[in-house]
């Protein structure tokens, strides 16, 4: 998976509210306990003989804590953390797989950029892969931090610097 974002009772959020309903109860056969970290669900590799089993216990593992009315926060992540945690040898693969979540828009911006261009000059799929390889993707940070600052004063000067002369295509 992604990565390890640590164990729920030791998140500020309703994470910890999650783990307490179902600390220490069993699900399909296996205790919650200390060493089922949640993992972030960005990216998921799964053994290929391993699918039936890590798939059927996740679901098993989330069907139980929603039919207890356990917090709805992230318990698919979560029981898939732990499916393959019992399963298999769950490791992160932030180090060899860059996730876009950390910098969606610019993320987002260099995809459409891509998809467009191919969409217009009606590029092939050999084509199109050459384009993303010919792309500089190590230039494209996968995390930045923006400050909420600065997200909130910009906020209040949209508000106050309302756009003006907005002009539409008139219809007939």
């Amino acid at each position: 998976m992604h990565k390890d974002e640590g164990h729920p009772s030791l998140m500020m959020s309703r994470s910890k509210k999650m783990w307490k309903q179902i600390a220490n109860k069993y699900y399909d056969g296996i205790k919650l306990g200390m060493k089922h970290h949640m993992f972030n669900a960005g990216v998921v590799a799964i053994p290929q003989e391993k699918i039936d089993i890590v798939i059927s216990k996740a679901l098993a593992i989330c069907d139980s804590m929603l039919a207890q009315g356990v917090e709805r926060v992230v318990i698919e992540q979560y029981s898939l953390s732990i499916s393959l945690y019992e399963n298999t040898i769950l490791t992160e693969g932030n180090n060899c797989i860059g996730h876009y979540w950390g910098n969606k828009e610019e993320w987002e911006r260099f995809a459409m950029d891509i998809i467009s261009k191919a969409y217009m000059q009606n590029l092939s799929i050999k084509e199109e892969i050459s384009l993303i390889n010919d792309s500089d993707l190590y230039k494209i940070p996968i995390h930045i931090h923006h400050s909420s600052t600065a997200a909130k004063i910009r906020k209040i000067i949209d508000r106050i610097f309302k756009d003006k002369n907005i002009i539409y295509i008139k219809q007939n």
